[in-house]
């Protein structure tokens, strides 16, 4: 007995923010801090400025989709979010993680041909949950009209959050647990950004959506070839946030805490980190299954950064292009990507990717995928899946 994909769907926000907006939205909000003020004064007086092709060639990044619900926020910053008067209201108001969430796994389930009482299991991955806790599938529960008693398992894995999830799942109806297993990455991470120019490290990055996929037992010779996951305790280049989540609840309990609100990395660091984890778990994954890199029909990587991509693919064999006003241009068509039009979407990246060349008819049944994420904790992951 194997495991196939049954179903796929996917939501994004609904404002595209090119990176020309981007910068606009961050040189005004520097106006509204004192911190950010004196950081955007010295970064001009040092000749570093943020620019749009500084965030391109850094980042392969052309324009990030967030949710369409702008505000003065709570840490007095325009953007994504909610009012201060909203937050105290009622801190679920505005769009949470969970609305993508079910909104996503409503059309996995249709474009599976089932019913949301077919579903036996979901796992749910976000780094933004709507709450703490409970976590984001309770959230997202009754949204997505799930049968009363279906286990929910919410996931905080960060970027490979999508193939824990999809591991768990293959484990489960491999021993014959549960039968159809709805599997979904979901993030709002616009809301707690630091818009400013201090914010650039990670603020250009980061986008919104969700996307889910209903797996099911299967005979018809679909199935996961193998898996590899990991995890350490490397926690200092991605800084961990004091509290985070879709209904920001930790937005600027006062300025001077902005490095404990927002997120923020030493991006060389975690560029090593993360081409060195990403070419193991290939390697790994494909002497497991007895494959070479020549076998593979589609490369889906974490859509974090084009440069640690290119990287990957051209150690791993294929022609990369070196641009000078752009990133990196993997030559191999077999890697695909979207990075350029929505962002970072975490936890969302790889089942967005995957679920578009599924339905733009490159992905095609019996093609050999290969998934690989690598992301903050560190925890990183990959598959190879016959679809």
């Amino acid at each position: 007995m194997g495991i196939k994909v049954s179903g796929t769907g996917a939501v994004v926000g609904g404002r595209s923010v090119t990176n020309k907006e981007f910068v606009e939205i961050c040189k005004k909000n520097d106006e509204r801090t004192e911190s950010a003020r004196k950081f955007a004064k010295k970064a001009k007086d040092e000749g570093k400025e943020t620019d749009p092709s500084w965030i391109l060639q850094r980042t392969g990044i052309k324009e990030r989709v967030w949710i369409d619900n702008w505000h003065t926020r709570k840490d007095g910053l325009e953007g994504p979010g909610i009012t201060l008067e909203q937050w105290e209201k009622d801190p679920s108001s505005g769009i949470n993680t969970s609305d993508l969430a079910a909104q996503a796994a409503k059309k996995a389930i249709a474009d599976a041909n089932l019913t949301p009482e077919d579903i036996d299991c979901s796992i749910w991955a976000s780094l933004t949950p709507d709450h703490h806790f409970p976590g984001l599938g309770n959230f997202a529960f009754d949204k997505t009209g799930l049968k009363n008693g279906t286990p929910s398992f919410s996931i905080m894995q960060q970027c490979p959050g999508f193939i824990y999830g999809v591991s768990m799942a293959h484990a489960f109806i491999k021993a014959g647990v549960y039968k159809n297993i709805l599997v979904v990455g979901a993030e709002i991470q616009s809301v707690w950004q630091d818009l400013t120019t201090r914010g650039r490290g990670a603020a250009p990055i980061f986008g919104d959506g969700a996307a889910a996929f209903v797996f099911s037992s299967s005979d018809d010779g679909s199935d996961i070839l193998s898996c590899q996951l990991g995890s350490n305790g490397n926690t200092e280049p991605l800084n961990s946030l004091a509290f985070s989540s879709a209904c920001g609840e930790t937005w600027g309990r006062s300025d001077k805490d902005y490095k404990y609100t927002h997120p923020n990395m030493l991006g060389s660091k975690v560029f090593k980190h993360a081409v060195k984890g990403t070419i193991s778990s290939i390697t790994q994954i494909l002497e497991t299954a007895n494959k070479t890199y020549k076998d593979v029909d589609w490369f889906i990587p974490h859509q974090a950064n084009q440069n640690i991509n290119a990287f990957v693919a051209g150690s791993l064999g294929s022609e990369v292009t070196v641009r000078k006003d752009d990133a990196p241009l993997i030559e191999d068509k077999r890697w695909l990507s979207n990075i350029e039009k929505y962002g970072n979407l975490s936890a969302a990246s790889i089942p967005l990717l995957f679920h578009e060349n599924i339905k733009n008819g490159k992905i095609k049944r019996g093609d050999l995928c290969v998934m690989a994420a690598y992301g903050a904790g560190f925890n990183w992951g990959a598959l190879l899946l016959k679809y």
